[in-house]
């Protein structure tokens, strides 16, 4: 069969062969296709990874307001529970007789178990003794150092504050100052609630005398193994603690907790914002959250109002969004109950976008990690690509050479087992094809001599019949003339 192909057979049959067809864009078909596959692939996945992500938005918010409002709530009552302990302690030594109210003259036991008290408790900044005499013993807290200073006043001051500097021992040393005017505990909200209540109350929260500070106090009546009222012991606590605390614990950056109590009136909040305005001339005011600068306060507070038409309505742990400037705010509202007189809210305020900001930045994380990802694996089908099309380029060219007629072409060893499979059958091909060629070369120059014997012969051939014929023509002649002569011999 082999001596019957032409110069088009034998291409035709090498890419029947190959089953290849011979094309530029072999690395394209190659790449183009698993390249569409990756950037699908990827999109999918960013996509999918942003829409999971904001899906997750409400339910990390949740999770955030939870953690936040179990930490103020923890922080409130680890604060605040001291003061209703300690003075339920001084009633349970009064009742004993322990603890002596007799305040007329210096009392060095009741001085000194007063100091060892504010040493155990940190975070009191008075603690006050007050008798139906109209005497007082307390002992406070200026500053944050770690002094201490005794207030006295009953009938040997003139029932003016002298206030008393203590040494390492807890004993009163040198006087540092005498405040008038007259002060008479019986007449301080602190003594009074707490003998109307009979019992330990928590009062309203109070301003200093020094602008900026907040105060809240816990009173109880002490009485004497008799059941006589003695007097009354009150412990303050400033709030500036709790205000530092939620402002160091945010939220959120653009988050805000705060407190309330149920009239409205602010306790302490995450923001700048103090809990009292301070009016020159006037005593200072409490600060309403329906009227609070700050906006998220504000705007939360009416939205809470809205809702719930009364801030006593909030029984228990609520939690809902509102829309406020085009942007969503995630609201967590949780009561915060000790009894005797404290029932506040705590608020916490989360904004969308503060969330979102994190997911966000994640999410461009995300994608340029999947752009990074996509270049790489580009670049490497690339690569691969060009590995597997060089060895069938050079096939395809080599198909190109043998229908040129050069059978003297070399196929590289590629280095994938197939392509070199069929690297050697093609170059057995192309030796069986010039071989071909070779015997149809051998064929053609003997059929040629053949050819070129035969018409030699033929050639010798008609040479020697043309000179017999003439022979004969010639020798026709030569009798017909030899018969005209014999003619004329008989004529004659």
């Amino acid at each position: 069969m082999l001596f019957k192909f032409s110069n088009g057979e034998i291409l035709k049959q090498a890419k029947r062969w190959l089953r290849l067809s011979p094309t530029p864009s072999l690395q394209g078909m190659l790449t183009i296709p698993f390249i569409l596959q990756v950037v699908a692939v990827v999109s999918l996945v960013g996509y999918l990874s942003y829409q999971n992500g904001e899906n997750s938005v409400e339910d990390l918010t949740n999770q955030l307001m939870t953690a936040v409002s179990k930490r103020v709530e923890q922080k409130l009552i680890s604060y605040l529970e001291p003061a209703r302990l300690l003075n339920q302690i001084n009633d349970d030594t009064a009742r004993r007789g322990a603890l002596s109210l007799e305040l007329d003259s210096p009392n060095r036991q009741t001085e000194l178990y007063l100091w060892q008290q504010m040493r155990l408790f940190k975070n009191l900044t008075w603690i006050t003794l007050g008798t139906e005499s109209g005497n007082s013993l307390g002992i406070w807290r200026p500053g944050n150092d770690k002094s201490l200073q005794f207030s006295l006043s009953n009938r040997s001051t003139q029932y003016f504050g002298n206030y008393y500097a203590i040494d390492t021992q807890g004993k009163r040393t040198t006087r540092l100052k005498i405040e008038r005017p007259i002060f008479d505990p019986r007449t301080r909200p602190w003594y009074t609630d707490a003998i109307a209540a009979k019992q330990g109350i928590w009062s309203p929260i109070y301003a200093g005398f020094t602008p900026g500070t907040i105060f809240i106090a816990f009173s109880q009546p002490l009485y004497n193994p008799t059941g006589q009222l003695m007097g009354v012991s009150g412990i303050d606590i400033s709030l500036l603690e709790i205000q530092n605390f939620l402002k160091q614990n945010s939220v959120t950056p653009g988050g805000q907790i705060f407190l309330m109590d149920r009239s409205g009136l602010l306790v302490a909040s995450s923001s700048k914002e103090k809990s009292f305005l301070l009016i020159p001339g006037r005593s200072p005011k409490r600060v309403n959250v329906l009227e609070s600068q700050i906006p998220s306060i504000k705007f939360t507070a009416q939205s809470l109002l809205k809702q719930f038409k009364n801030f006593k309505n909030i029984q228990e742990p609520q939690k809902f969004s509102f829309h406020s400037n085009g942007k969503t705010e995630f609201v967590k509202v949780l009561p915060f109950s000790m009894g005797q007189g404290i029932d506040w809210l705590i608020v916490i305020v989360v904004p969308d976008y503060d969330v979102m900001a994190q997911i966000d930045k994640g999410t461009q994380i995300t994608a340029l990690s999947c752009l990074a990802a996509l270049i790489g694996v580009i670049g490497l089908n690339v690569a691969i690509s060009r590995w597997i099309a060089k060895p069938i380029i050079n096939l395809n060219r080599a198909s190109q050479k043998i229908a040129q007629g050069d059978f003297e072409h070399q196929i590289q060893d590629p280095n994938i087992l197939e392509l070199s499979a069929l690297a050697g059958s093609f170059t057995q091909m192309s030796q069986e094809l010039q071989q071909s060629r070779q015997q149809l070369e051998d064929y053609s120059k003997s059929l040629e001599q053949k050819v070129s014997d035969r018409t030699q012969s033929l050639e010798q051939e008609i040479q020697r019949r043309a000179t017999a014929e003439a022979a004969l023509q010639s020798a026709n002649q030569e009798l017909q003339n030899l018969a005209y002569l014999d003619g004329l011999t008989q004529i004659a």
